[in-house]
């Protein structure tokens, strides 16, 4: 049986955290460059730009609440009435860590891949830290599309309806 945090066991975050100032610069000068600008599809660029504001103030949807499912999967969030297809859900939020060979591994199961070109292994660790989005769940019919977005000058993870 695992041990699920509770959400109010849970670090509330508005908006990424980084383990170092080292960490945040270089996600700062990796998003400045070119490359990832020419990278996002034409998607991406329009909704980083309708989703900037939400993504730089914190949003998350205020339809949601999370519930307890069950000992195997623990608890989820839901819906307490429909949302309709594009509507900005929130930002999957944690500490932006690097994984490094010598430290112990997170939890992958919190672990979200930050979307930079890069040779660094760079994630988001929201195993203690995070927002509702960290309870979302995997489901045989998915009903969000994760989405790299660039607002303020970072990426950030978007979990937008579908």
């Amino acid at each position: 049986m695992r041990n699920f945090l509770t959400p109010e066991q849970i670090r509330p975050l508005k908006h990424l955290q980084f383990e170092s100032d080292q960490l945040h610069s270089y996600i700062v000068r990796a998003c400045a460059k070119k490359e990832i600008h020419l990278a996002l599809e034409r998607k991406q660029k329009w909704l980083s730009s309708y989703f900037s504001s939400e993504l730089l103030n914190g949003y998350t949807h205020p339809n949601l609440e999370i519930n307890w499912i069950g000992e195997k999967i623990g608890y989820g969030v839901f819906a307490k009435a429909p949302i309709a297809k594009g509507k900005l859900i929130g930002e999957y939020l944690g500490i932006v860590r690097q994984r490094r060979w010598w430290m112990k591994q997170t939890d992958d199961s919190y672990a979200f891949q930050y979307p930079t070109a890069s040779w660094r292994s760079i994630y988001i660790d929201a195993e203690r830290d995070g927002n509702i989005t960290r309870f979302i769940n995997h489901g045989s019919k998915p009903n969000l599309e994760t989405m790299a977005l660039l607002a303020g000058g970072m990426l950030h993870i978007a979990l937008i309806s579908i």
